[in-house]
């Protein structure tokens, strides 16, 4: 489990989460959903550990995270909204490079079967540089989940990626939450979020407004639709606007 006890974010006096506490559970999928700017990437560059918490506290599994941020951060895999390539390198070095880094020995074996899972065989051997978008994230796919962390941390991980490889991704999620593992991933993709989410968190403006299991959000709203709950929670006024533009 990892519990978030009122962090709050600033970046230069902007506030970005204002007092945010939530429990996300192990062996569970949680999607948090949001607006542009609403603060999913900063509540998952935070809880990383690629930002600094100053306000508030994290707990991964009752540890401390600012006391053990080492030990946390060698448990945990985060995959960025864009992640970050040494270019010049091929994907499978890139993949060695990150196992290095990681002081995990590279599994030529696993790295094969992510590799057949996405079918990028013939990527493999080419410069980061010259892949197309789609191929470089399900490197970057590769490289968080290659060292088996036992929370996993996806921004945007569907981006670029054909209906497949979406699908495929999916499923990997589901077998890892049945190992146990602790997952979070943003998306704006709310059927994502139905299909495999057990937990939804719902960011607006910098502070949740709604983390619970998605069934007991679509009871409490009386609305079986996510997309209907998440336009109505985040602003609807706004939205029946915006329609009565077209």
């Amino acid at each position: 489990m990892i519990k978030v006890d009122k962090v709050s974010f600033s970046v230069n006096d902007k506030e970005l989460l204002h007092n945010i506490s939530v429990e996300i559970p192990s062996s569970e999928i949680t999607v948090l959903i949001g607006e542009n700017g609403s603060g999913k990437s900063s509540f998952l560059k935070l809880i990383s550990g690629v930002w600094e918490t100053k306000i508030g506290d994290i707990h991964y599994s009752d540890v401390d995270f600012k006391e053990n941020m080492n030990k946390v951060k060698e448990q945990t895999g985060f995959l960025f909204e864009n992640p970050f390539f040494y270019e010049s390198l091929c994907g499978e070095e890139f993949i060695k490079l990150v196992c290095n880094l990681r002081k995990n020995k590279f599994n030529k074996d696993k790295f094969n079967n992510f590799v057949e899972l996405f079918q990028i065989e013939k990527f493999v051997d080419i410069p980061v540089f010259e892949l197309p978008k789609g191929v470089k994230q399900k490197f970057g796919i590769i490289s968080v989940l290659m060292h088996n962390p036992k929370y996993i941390l996806l921004d945007e991980p569907m981006n670029g990626l054909d209906p497949v490889s979406v699908k495929i991704l999916k499923e990997i999620l589901i077998n890892e939450k049945k190992q146990g593992k602790t997952i979070i991933l943003s998306t704006h993709i709310l059927e994502i979020a139905e299909k495999i989410g057990d937990r939804v968190i719902i960011i607006d403006k910098g502070e949740i407004i709604f983390a619970g299991n998605i069934l007991e959000l679509k009871k409490e709203q009386n609305n079986d639709v996510l997309e209907d709950i998440f336009i109505n929670l985040t602003g609807g006024e706004k939205y029946k606007e915006l329609l009565s533009l077209i």
